[in-house]
């Protein structure tokens, strides 16, 4: 293979690369209740997502999901990678706007 060639390939491969990487950061899927972690690998179909911003609403939450035997994961930034952070139909507290600080 000349070097004209393997430079075109190259260009072509980073290119193609490159347009993927950018893809895939700024698609959004519309089912907010598909949760899925930074990397995107192992999106998972949740029950509801809360967004927590009271005490006494956590509480609620957590006390309805004991008594419907439900699991519940607890979202901050949503940094994690691998898909170990979302439940199968769990309830998802999403944190982001909770910004008391109690003590």
């Amino acid at each position: 293979m000349n070097k004209k060639i393997f430079v075109i390939l190259l260009i072509l491969f980073i290119g193609s690369y490159g347009a993927f990487f950018v893809y895939s950061f700024q698609h959004k899927d519309s089912d907010e209740r598909l949760m899925t972690d930074v990397g995107r690998l192992v999106p998972v179909k949740v029950r509801e997502v809360v967004q927590g911003q009271e005490v006494d609403q956590m509480k609620d939450l957590l006390k309805e999901a004991k008594d419907k035997n439900l699991k519940i994961s607890i979202a901050g930034k949503q940094h994690s990678q691998g898909g170990h952070t979302y439940y199968k139909d769990a309830i998802v507290m999403d944190m982001t706007t909770y910004n008391k600080v109690l003590k």
